[in-house]
Parts: structure tokens; C-alpha cells; sequence
């Protein structure tokens, strides 16, 4: 079956950057615009260098491991792991706060988990997200490779998935 990778790339970002560095050297060259060409290359490759950075989960079910990787311009590490027997999976939505200065402002998203179950329920995370297909779409093909159910607990009524 081969290594099944579920890796993030904000594609459209990146093309909107490059196009972006273009115009911003085109605008250097110009007499009359060139430090705004120069503050649009500096924030394009600011912008580019960042998305550079991606994460996601790798799966080898012949040797029943996962991964959770992080890539730097494509280049990808992570530490591989045994998939956890489970009697199921759930994907759960979660929230998740930041506080990026001691008194400046807490900022709280959704986060959606991954999670495996056993038979005495303790949790075992193996995926998180910021987006809520993106994890039930993962949890659907690690059930599938382990051949297990998915338990959807993001909205009010929970619901079987497989």
C-alpha cells in the first residue's frame, strides 16, 4: 500500500508570493515606485518564507507506524511512532488558546483532535488540526487502514462516520 502522507501546503499562497516578488523586483527597477517595490519583495518573501513551513501525518500501515512531520521547504522530520491498538477513533473539536505578550490579548480558534480509544477510554492523541475536514478526513483513512470506526464529536449530536 505504500506511505499514505496527509501533508498541508498552501499552494495558491506560495504563487501569489512568487508573482508577488516578481513585481516587487519589476518595481525596484522603477525611478518613481521603488521603495514600495522593495517593501513588497521584503513582505513576499516574508510571506513565502513562512508558508514554507507546513505540517501533517504520515502513515506506514505495513509496519502498523505513524509520524506527525513538519516540513521546511519540502525537506520532512518527525520521529515514527506505533499506531496505538484502538477500538475506535474520534475526531473532537477543541479550542485552543494563545497569549502572546503577559498581559496582551488571549486569541482562542478551534482546533479539532484525532484521537484513539481503547477499551479503558484513556485518549490517545494522534493528529491535530485547525481545520475540521481536513481531521475527519484523516481520521477516515486511518480507520480505514486499521479497520475501525470513526466517532464525529465536532457538532452536538455525535455520529458514527465508518
Amino acid at each position: 500500500m505504500g506511505v499514505i502522507r496527509n501533508l498541508r501546503e498552501p499552494i495558491l499562497l506560495r504563487v501569489i508570493c512568487i508573482i508577488s516578488i516578481i513585481i516587487g523586483l519589476f518595481l525596484c527597477y522603477s525611478y518613481d515606485k521603488k521603495y514600495f517595490g522593495i517593501i513588497l519583495l521584503i513582505v513576499s518573501l516574508g510571506v513565502l518564507i513562512s508558508t514554507s513551513v507546513t505540517t501533517g501525518i504520515e502513515i506506514f500501515p505495513e509496519k502498523n507506524l505513524y509520524r506527525k512531520i513538519s516540513s521546511f521547504f519540502g525537506i520532512q522530520s518527525g520521529t515514527w511512532n506505533k499506531i496505538p491498538e484502538s477500538d475506535y477513533l474520534s475526531v473532537l473539536k477543541s479550542k485552543q488558546s494563545k497569549q502572546f505578550v503577559g498581559s496582551g490579548p488571549l486569541l482562542t480558534n478551534d482546533t479539532f483532535l484525532i484521537n484513539s480509544f481503547k477499551e479503558d477510554r484513556k485518549p490517545y492523541t494522534i493528529y491535530q488540526t485547525d481545520d475540521k475536514s481536513e481531521a475527519i478526513e484523516t481520521a477516515k483513512k486511518i480507520a480505514l487502514i486499521l479497520k475501525i470506526s470513526v466517532l464525529d464529536t465536532t457538532e452536538k449530536e455525535q455520529k458514527w462516520l465508518t
